[in-house]
């Protein structure tokens, strides 16, 4: 019995020491797996799969030995015990609970896989208790390690399945029954075949493919499966025949979501391809470094026709694209660019450059700067070709930008949690995302080992579920790894224990960094195509032929069309076709037909009009490629691309009238006539108007030479001229021919390289004016002695206010002699330095509109002594109407002023003594009469308060509350005068609601008065909050408004209502205080108007009606300061404001009465 029991001890050392060697080996490949998937690389993805094949084969192999090791230790034989007493007797407690065990364990791992060692043997009944015991705590021990297998099993992401010869399935995994869409007992039993999809497999076809998988061993492809609702999935599947005799391994993965995001980004890089194809100009992106260098990371293939610089050399070389732009923009270019930089701004910038060839093109330049990720500034911009007429647009824009992104299956990391939250178990794959070993993990939390706090509640919720529920968790996390911030998806699987509780939960964790990355890449790549259309000046559409609708319209083409630049397009419109001008319509038909004959990427061109959305037609220049095919090859999407060439089409036109006006003016030339000669001082071509026979014809130039035609002493003038033409110089000048005199101009002709070819002589006949000019010369000399013998001060000025003639008695004045000031500025050295703005500004006014009358200056003489003149001016037009000479007269006022100015003194002195006289009046009878009503009331309610009624008590009270704010509107209206006009009135805006400011007001009014005279208010809803909040000081807006509407109240009659009424309106204030209202665009005005049917104001009191202490002549006795108006336009004026005032004082009311209108612009 010694020796049986050792050798069962022997046998059992050596399945312990087996199963290590496996778990050794189950650990190496989940390493291999997880390190061939972190490389994410695409060539690995057969090693990573045969990889994930090897562990799941391990995995089972490895229960297979456990059941196997079982079973031989139920069949090892006994021998009997020596004492007699039979020791094999069975314990049949013992030996049920061993079978209870064992067949617990095998019923609930494979269900459908039977074992000849499940059965019990009968050799059992010879084992002595002592060996039962022993061989039960080692069934244990292996049931323990069969249910941890069991648990990673159940825990595998990919779908796993065991099948029989007939592919029939025998055992799956939860992750096969999410695949297929079944529960366990819908999916076995069933054959592989069943699930296969009909369209790309048959019975006959899949018998036929399961016949040479079972005679090769191994299978790796991809398919399409239906799931049990109907559904399709693709998936990628490994298989290996006969892992065990008669049983075939099945690991099955879904691609669905990876094969869409491949589909979906392939679509994407198809149509960026197509669009920068077919957009003229060319598109980069650059980066600006530390150092400020400016590296191209992409550049479009359009880079060769613009700047004749290959895509390569403009990467290798930038400086070569910078070297091309024309000297006098280079500033400009780089100017704009650090500009946009600075602020992450937009930019647009036009520009010359000079191509390798020589050629000259103007280019304009739009971008966009941003910042990548890292910080450094990105500059994607499109250069375009302007060159045609100056603006016309006919570049394309291109990009060739890709984006890719590589959606791989990540490696697992595979832990084991217990009710603790700590770790009992790390694979290896756990150290390359984090770089901690696995054994430090062992007995922590993620807690301890530093996880954020944040992750670690997450962690320690789901864990706390699985342990409660003993149902799976599904979390998303991140974290820092050591080659940088990773995301996860972590599946958390209960792990149970004999009895069914939660021992432990097994987490597999898998990498989804590559499909986060993958779809920040493809929402990237769709904002770059998006601001790439949306910066192109050029108009791209997208429209479906099969459904005759626009799919996509880029920015540009939804504001030419006047359509909203963001949100869907409107099924089943066909906008282009519905804009385009009824003659060019039928341009669409043709384009179909002709791009059914085209090539994938043949071009198709054509003009037509397209009406904007202004009402305009604008003409359009477009090219027009197939975009996408259908499956018969015809086409089924067009992309088009044009651009706005309205300005060179009429600039073309006005070109052609321009030909045809030139040659009429040629042709019309008065009194002179128009040539062309070659280098051999030959005429070519002549037009003439003839005046005399002598004069030179069209007959007689044309095919001769200057020699041929003139005398000598003619051609001794003209030769020299003539011949400078070729060397680039012009000339003009003055010759006679016979009795009559001639202007000669004399000019090169360069054709497009710049080459000159020949001149142009242009001459016309100026005996008149030169008989003029002698007249006028007699005429001048004439006027110069009048000016010289004038007692008056006389000068000349041009338009710029140089000095052209200086008199005499200037001359005495100032001590300057006339050859010093000639040519000079006159305000630079003759006016005081704070009068020469004043002065410039008069002078300005002068040559823009009429004359002033007079105005006064001082005069610096040399001497440095100042006179004052008065001066009066006159200008002088030539025949053009054209201003050339302004004359200005003067007299020296100096002694008159100095008198005016005494007696000025004098008067203003009597003013201020009467102003201070009525001050005090004012003050005197304003005080006295409120401060006598408050001590009446005051005195008659301590005397007869007692015998009073509460009706009069209330009267007497509020007569004093009356009599009191009207002295304090009084003190008020005297302290804001005073800061007013000392300069110390504050002005003070901020945010208000101007509807509550305003009833707040009349409310307070209407207490005041007792309601006698009613107020009626009404305001535009639109000021209403949140639509409209302005910026006012809202005190001043209570000194304008409480003065107002006293007045009103004041000076109507009982019972007359007032009108009050707030409004909005779009307009400006100019500087003289009038209002102009445009009625387009958003409201900017308030205006308040106050209008009341009282005793209005006579029309000889309005143009004094806001100076201090004025009142109208016909208040009467109604008592008043005359300040009011003054506080009401010293307030408006601090808020830019304007005040009108309309008053009828004849007839009865509603005729009779007055209106206040102050308009006041918004400060939003």
């Amino acid at each position: 019995m010694n020796e049986n029991r050792e050798e069962r001890q022997v046998t059992g050392v050596f399945g312990l020491t087996a199963l290590a060697i496996v778990s050794f080996s189950l650990v190496f490949g989940v390493f291999l797996s997880s390190t061939i998937a972190l490389l994410n690389k695409s060539q690995y993805v057969g090693v990573l799969a045969i990889a994930d094949s090897f562990i799941l084969l391990l995995l089972l192999g490895l229960y297979w030995f456990v059941l196997s090791l079982m079973a031989a230790i139920r069949r090892s034989p006994r021998t009997p015990d020596k004492g007699g007493a039979d020791p094999l007797e069975p314990n049949p407690e013992s030996f049920d609970c061993a079978t209870e065990k064992i067949g617990e364990s095998t019923r609930d791992s494979i269900p459908n896989v039977s074992d000849p060692a499940i059965g019990a043997n009968k050799k059992y009944e010879e084992l002595t208790v002592s060996d039962r015991r022993g061989g039960a705590t080692e069934i244990e021990e292996l049931s323990n390690r069969e249910r941890e297998l069991q648990a990673i099993f159940d825990g595998v992401s990919d779908a796993l399945t065991i099948l029989d010869d007939r592919g029939t399935y025998l055992q799956a995994n939860p992750a096969a029954w999410d695949l297929f869409g079944l529960d366990e007992s819908q999916l076995l039993g069933h054959r592989l075949a069943e699930f296969i999809d009909a369209e790309s497999n048959s019975d006959d076809n899949f018998d036929r493919i399961w016949a040479e998988f079972l005679q090769r061993g191994k299978m790796r492809g991809k398919c399409r499966i239906v799931r049990g609702d109907g559904t399709t999935r693709e998936v990628e599947f490994s298989a290996t025949a006969n892992f065990l005799p008669g049983r075939h391994l099945s690991i099955v993965r879904d691609i669905t979501d990876r094969q869409r995001a491949e589909t979906a980004l392939g679509e994407r890089e198809q149509q960026l391809s197509a669009i920068a194809a077919n957009i003229p100009g060319s598109i980069y992106r650059a980066v600006i470094g530390d150092d400020g260098r400016l590296q191209l990371t992409y550049i479009s293939p359009g880079v060769q026709a613009l700047y004749e610089i290959s895509p390569e050399v403009a990467i290798a070389d930038p400086q070569s694209l910078f070297d091309c732009i024309h000297p006098e923009d280079r500033s400009t270019c780089d100017r704009l660019r650090r500009q946009a930089s600075a602020n992450l701004a937009d930019f647009d910038c036009r520009y010359r450059i000079v191509t390798p060839s020589g050629r000259v093109k103007w280019i304009r330049e739009t971008g966009r700067c941003s910042r990548d990720r890292r910080g450094a500034f990105v500059i994607d911009g499109v250069c375009q070709d302007i060159s045609d007429l100056h603006g016309a647009i006919a570049a394309r824009q291109q990009s060739d930008r890709q984006f890719q992104a590589l959606v791989e299956n990540s490696p697992d990391i595979i832990a084991r949690f217990d009710r603790d939250r700590r770790y009992v178990y790390a694979n290896p794959a756990i150290e390359k995302a984090t770089g901690i070993p696995p054994d430090t993990f062992f007995g922590k939390t993620n807690s301890e080992l530093g996880m954020p706090p944040e992750s670690v509640l997450q962690w320690d919720r789901a864990l706390m579920d699985v342990f409660a529920t003993g149902r799976s968790q599904t979390l998303e996390f991140d974290f820092l790894t050591p080659i940088g911030r990773r995301y996860y998806q972590s599946r958390l699987v209960p792990d149970l224990d004999a009895e069914g509780g939660v021992k432990s939960v097994l987490s597999v964790v898998r990498d989804i960094t590559e499909l986060k990355q993958s779809e920040a890449a493809l929402r990237a790549n769709q904002h770059l195509l998006q601001q790439i259309a949306d910066t192109t000046p050029s108009l791209i559409c997208i429209y479906d032929l099969t459904c005759n609708c626009d799919l996509y319209l880029n920015r540009e083409s939804r504001m030419f069309l006047g359509l909203p630049t963001e949100g869907a397009i409107v099924g089943g419109t066909d906008l282009f076709m519905q804009r385009t001008h009824p003659d060019d319509r039928p341009f669409w038909q043709d384009v179909k037909i002709r791009l059914t004959q085209l090539d994938d990427g043949e071009i198709f061109e054509n003009e037509y009009r397209l009406q904007h959305a202004d009402g305009q037609w604008r003409w359009l220049h477009s090219w027009e490629v197939v975009f996408k095919r259908n499956r018969e090859g015809q086409p089924q999407q067009i992309l088009s691309v044009a651009i706005d060439i309205t300005q060179r089409r009429q600039v073309q036109k006005q070109l052609s009238q321009s030909e045809v006006l030139y040659r009429t003016l040629v042709q019309n030339f008065p009194n002179g006539a128009v040539v062309l000669f070659d280098r051999d001082l030959r005429y070519t071509f002549a037009e003439e108007t003839p005046l005399l026979d002598v004069e030179p014809s069209k007959v007689s130039l044309e095919g001769k030479s200057i020699f041929e035609h003139f005398n000598p002493a003619t051609c001794e003038i003209l030769e020299p001229p003539l011949r400078a033409v070729f060397a680039g110089q012009s000339s003009v000048l003055e010759m006679p021919y016979g009795d009559r005199f001639y202007t000669v101009h004399v000019l090169p002709i360069a054709d497009d390289r710049g080459e000159i070819y020949a001149g142009l002589c242009m001459t016309q006949d100026i005996t008149d004016r030169k008989q003029a000019e002698l007249e006028l010369l007699e005429e001048r000399n004439f006027i110069a002695a009048v000016l010289d013998t004038a007692g008056a001060l006389v000068i000349v000025l041009d338009r710029e206010g140089k000095i052209v003639r200086f008199n005499r008695a200037c001359e005495r004045m100032t001590g300057y002699p006339f050859d010093e000031v000639k040519d000079r500025v006159f305000w630079e050295f003759l006016l005081l330095p704070e009068e020469r703005e004043a002065v410039k500004q008069e002078f300005n006014h002068l040559i823009e509109t009429t004359p002033s009358s007079e105005y006064e200056n001082y005069w610096v003489a040399k001497d440095g002594s100042r006179r004052l003149i008065s001066w009066s001016n006159t200008l002088l037009f030539d025949r053009d109407r054209s201003l050339k000479y302004i004359i200005g007269i003067g007299i020296d006022i100096t002694d008159r002023k100095r008198a005016e100015k005494v007696e000025r003194a004098l008067q203003r002195e009597q003013e201020l003594n009467q102003l201070q006289l009525r001050f005090f009046s004012m003050v005197s009878h304003e005080f006295r009469t409120p401060l006598s009503t408050i001590l009446m009331s005051a005195q008659s309610l301590e005397k007869n308060s007692p015998n009073f009624e509460p009706g009069r008590i209330l009267k007497n009270s509020r007569r004093i509350q009356r009599s009191v704010q009207h002295t304090l509107q009084l003190l008020d209206d005297i302290l804001t005068l005073n800061r007013a006009e000392t300069g110390k009135l504050e002005f003070q805006p901020a945010p208000l609601n101007l509807i509550q400011v305003y009833r707040q007001i009349i409310e307070e009014v209407r207490l005041t008065f007792d309601g006698d005279r009613p107020l009626n208010f009404s305001y535009d809803l639109w000021l209403l909050p949140p639509s409209r909040r302005v910026s006012m000081d809202a005190k001043l807006l209570r000194s304008i408004a409480l003065n107002l509407l006293s007045n009103a109240i004041k000076y109507s009659p009982q019972g007359e209502g007032i009108e009050v009424e707030l409004s909005s309106a779009s307009g400006s204030i100019d500087e003289d205080g009038s209002v102009r209202l445009s009625g387009e665009g958003e409201p900017n005005l308030s205006i308040l108007t106050v209008k009341d049917r009282g005793i209005g104001i006579p029309e000889s009191d309005l143009p004094h009606l806001f100076e201090a202490f004025h009142r109208g002549a016909n208040v009467g006795s109604i008592p008043g300061t005359g300040l009011g108006l003054t506080v009401v336009k010293k307030c408006v004026d601090l808020h830019g404001a304007a005040i009108a005032v309309t008053s009828n004082v004849e007839g009865d009311a509603p005729v009779r009465g007055t209106t206040f209108t102050v308009t006041i612009p918004f400060s939003i």
